[in-house]
């Protein structure tokens, strides 16, 4: 069977982007205050509230899958579909998954030498990783330890609810999570 699901595909935003190195913001908040402030007082120092930001970046990676019939195939009838159209419509599938495996990968970012190497984006598992040294991502902004599990084929429930409480320690939030899962890992 050809699988042709693209769940991280699917749910990203699409965008245009305006260079071949697309950089973003990203920034922390501060750790939660309990005490008061007594009447009256003013306030004596101030406070950068974006002294903590950080750029990210992620490279443009091109794909491509090349299509063709012959004149043949195009003019008669056959048993099964061999029109342009459908050998189109093939090759976008093929495309969303060749995409959808990037993104899902722990390919690192590779930049442009002409000289072979083309530019090549940086995959989930190569962001998502708690490493010390990550060329992506700032120790500040790695993701904690308590939120990455490498379940290969199980994920238990304590282990679930172990990530959805780190991610809500983190965050504030878990209100929009999504758990992409691997068919070995969805019959358990």
């Amino acid at each position: 069977s050809c699988k042709s699901e693209t769940p991280i595909l699917s749910s990203a935003n699409k965008e245009r982007a305006s260079s071949t190195f697309v950089e973003w913001t990203v920034d922390s908040l501060s750790a939660p205050v309990t005490t008061g402030i007594s009447e009256g007082a003013d306030v004596t120092a101030f406070t950068d509230k974006f002294a903590g930001r950080a750029r990210l970046g992620n490279r443009v990676q091109k794909f491509r899958r090349d299509f063709m019939v012959s004149d043949l195939q195009e003019a008669v009838d056959s048993v099964g579909p061999a029109k342009i159209a459908q050998a189109e419509a093939k090759a976008i599938r093929e495309l969303k998954r060749d995409i959808e495996a990037t993104l899902a990968s722990a390919n690192t970012q590779k930049v442009e030498n002409g000289a072979g190497t083309a530019n090549a984006l940086g995959g989930l598992g190569d962001w998502i990783q708690n490493a010390a040294g990550s060329a992506n991502v700032p120790a500040d902004f790695q993701t904690p330890a308590a939120s990455v599990v490498d379940a290969g084929a199980s994920l238990s429930e304590d282990e679930l609810n172990g990530l959805i409480t780190s991610i809500f320690t983190v965050t504030g939030s878990s209100n929009d999570l999504m758990l992409i899962a691997d068919t070995t890992l969805r019959s358990d």
